[in-house]
């Protein structure tokens, strides 16, 4: 995917980053523990816009869980301003090694009665990630720091 290679000291090469992810599959093994018992939609894919790969509970049991992960490629090498993203009443989520690879992330949360939801983004030069999850019962918690931790690991950095 992507011929463009745009990296940073210490930051990711979006052509490799987009070449390791393959498809959902892979994916998926950053959220293992966040989409067990949970099925891969049938629009599922990884293509030369990006990869977009979303998990749900099966229809039968009446389950709202939900995991979407979305990965693609940016048309700008720059990142959000951080004083933005808070005035827009976005939280930073701090990252050593994002800020390493002059990236940043930042989240919403929503609560319901029954489950919290949590969008993350992690931006880096090069590459937008977007995941939705949250905390449904007694699933472990998809939250803003995780969500960073699934980006770092799709992304190769520490």
């Amino acid at each position: 995917m992507g011929d463009e290679t745009i990296s940073v000291d210490g930051g990711p090469d979006v052509a490799d980053v987009f070449d390791r992810i393959g498809s959902c599959d892979t994916v998926a093994t950053h959220v293992a523990p966040y989409i067990e018992g949970l099925v891969p939609l049938d629009s599922n894919a990884v293509d030369e816009y990006g990869a977009y790969c979303q998990w749900e509970a099966p229809e039968d049991l009446g389950d709202l869980a939900s995991v979407e992960v979305m990965v693609v490629p940016s048309e700008t090498s720059e990142v959000e301003d951080p004083d933005i993203i808070e005035q827009a009443g976005l939280t930073l989520i701090p990252d050593g090694a994002l800020d390493a690879a002059g990236g940043i992330a930042y989240g919403l949360d929503g609560e319901t009665a029954v489950a919290a939801v949590t969008v993350t983004s992690v931006r880096v030069p090069g590459i937008n990630i977007d995941i939705t999850g949250g905390q449904w019962g007694d699933r472990p918690a998809l939250d803003g720091p995780a969500a960073v931790g699934v980006a770092k690991g799709i992304l190769g950095i520490g």
